[in-house]
């Protein structure tokens, strides 16, 4: 996807979910739910204004800024070279917050449903997309797996980025059990996220000092 086609999605999804929350804010209840607990209970509230505005104020402020990154980075040549699936994955963040957006309207509007059941395939395909995007990384200071080791040497940072791509791809499918078993939401949605990230930071640390030894 092109950077100006991807400031165009971004602009149209902040606005849509602004429009649609303004369309139904008569029909929400004074304070509506705005934080919901690993079992999917809601848990938090807010007023009805702050619950439509909150959001779309997110998406905006978050793309932005991951717009901006690419042309503050003292490596913006290296992130030119995986910009399209940079951009892919900006657009899907905002798809995320478009959708996250409409299933609490939802939810306050009084329509039944399981809503860790519903997070699944949304947090599914977002950590894909972001496996897919970190997979064509190449060195930079604010997107990726961003180690003392990794930033100190293209081959460690390929290398851990080939393991992480495989790992983000692999917990996106596994935040998919999460639709038949919302109770235990929290662990196929995080764990498998946690693990992956942990794992990189440690696989790259040993592939540095392998590096360095001379034994790769």
């Amino acid at each position: 996807m092109s950077t100006k086609t991807t400031w165009i999605l971004v602009a149209v999804l902040t606005v849509a979910s602004l429009a649609v929350g303004l369309a139904v804010y008569g029909m929400l209840p004074e304070q509506v739910a705005s934080h919901w607990n690993v079992r999917g209970e809601a848990d938090g509230y807010s007023s009805a204004l702050s619950g439509i505005l909150l959001l779309p104020a997110i998406m905006a402020g978050t793309c932005v800024l991951l717009m901006v990154i690419p042309a503050i980075d003292p490596m913006k040549e290296n992130i030119a070279i995986f910009r399209e699936d940079y951009n892919n994955m900006i657009a899907a963040t905002a798809g995320f917050m478009a959708y996250l957006h409409a299933l609490t309207l939802l939810y306050n509007l009084g329509v039944p449903f399981e809503m860790n059941s519903l997070l699944a395939p949304g947090f599914g395909g977002l950590f894909f997309l972001i496996g897919t995007m970190i997979g064509k990384a190449r060195r930079n200071f604010f997107i990726g797996v961003r180690t003392p080791w990794t930033l100190s040497s293209d081959r460690v940072w390929q290398r851990t980025h080939e393991r992480a791509a495989t790992g983000f791809k692999a917990a996106g499918a596994l935040t998919l059990l999460a639709i038949p078993f919302p109770r235990w939401a929290v662990i196929f949605m995080v764990g498998p996220v946690l693990a992956v990230s942990l794992y990189a930071v440690v696989y790259s640390y040993f592939e540095f000092q392998r590096e360095k030894a001379g034994t790769s």
